[in-house]
């Protein structure tokens, strides 16, 4: 008898709740002492070390509560990695950014060493399979829309392009040698693959698509596409930026005939061809 929301993935576990009055933290308590309950019936055993809290908000002054298992009081953090993403306590995503631009140099600083003497294909392949998957992971939840941020990612990048063709030159232009290698900028990716996210909900999943993507209430025929999407109203920048409002942005300014592509494949193709997209 669980009351609030809670997510399982493998071993993992999380438990949320919306937290309006005092009462709220003591619902969750209740619902911590009933799964640590569940979890001795059954003879299992949660890691207390690896067990934190996190109130998550932007408001100056909130509601706060010490939580614990079994009598043992949980740590409070202000960041958390789940699932390999950095969480923060007010949804800021620099932490997590720092975080992939750090581990992706790394991995780059590894290829650079151990294949200064491939050729430049096997270095991109390299790039495209160690170094930008680490930059694209979850991409969709963390995407930023600040210009430092995109810069700082985007430098990675720059480096790879000059480390696959050997070519460290002040005097060549680095956006030339992404061309030649067929290496968007990371921020075009972003986008098409937030676009595609949307596609897949808006044709292929109807019960998330009537909690997520309400029709608006009108549209106007010479400026709106049929499929536009209700966004939400934004009172903050951090919720018209979040991702699902940023998406659905992006969705609306769509050309008729794109949103119109029901076939995944050809909507995502046609996006890469509007963003100009070289054929990888």
């Amino acid at each position: 008898n669980i009351s609030s929301s809670i997510r399982l993935f493998a071993d993992d576990c999380v438990l949320y709740k919306k937290i309006v009055h005092t009462a709220d933290t003591c619902t969750l308590q209740n619902d911590l002492n009933s799964i640590a309950s569940w979890c001795n019936r059954w003879q299992m055993r949660i890691n207390i070390d690896k067990t934190k809290y996190m109130t998550v908000t932007t408001k100056k002054s909130s509601i706060s509560c010490n939580y614990s298992i079994n009598g043992v009081p949980l740590e409070k953090v202000n960041k958390y990695k789940y699932l390999g993403v950095f969480i923060s306590d007010t949804l800021s995503w620099h932490d997590h950014i720092n975080y992939i631009v750090g581990k992706a140099s790394r991995s780059l600083g590894f290829i650079r060493r151990n294949l200064y003497l491939a050729p430049p294909e096997t270095r991109l392949l390299a790039f495209k399979s160690f170094v930008r998957s680490q930059l694209e992971y979850a991409s969709i939840i963390w995407s930023p829309h600040q210009d430092y941020l995109i810069a700082q990612i985007e430098k990675i990048q720059n480096k790879a392009a000059r480390f696959i063709y050997s070519d460290y030159s002040p005097y060549t232009s680095v956006s030339a040698l992404k061309q030649r290698a067929n290496l968007p900028l990371l921020d075009a990716r972003r986008k098409v693959s937030r676009l595609v996210f949307i596609h897949n909900i808006y044709y292929f999943d109807i019960n998330l698509k009537e909690r997520l993507l309400p029709p608006p209430h009108r549209i106007f025929p010479r400026h709106d596409h049929p499929h536009k999407i209700c966004l939400s109203n934004c009172r903050t920048n951090q919720f018209r930026n979040s991702p699902l409002q940023l998406a659905i942005t992006e969705w609306n300014s769509l050309p008729h005939h794109v949103v119109n592509i029901t076939d995944k494949n050809e909507f995502k193709s046609t996006c890469e061809r509007l963003f100009h997209f070289s054929q990888e």
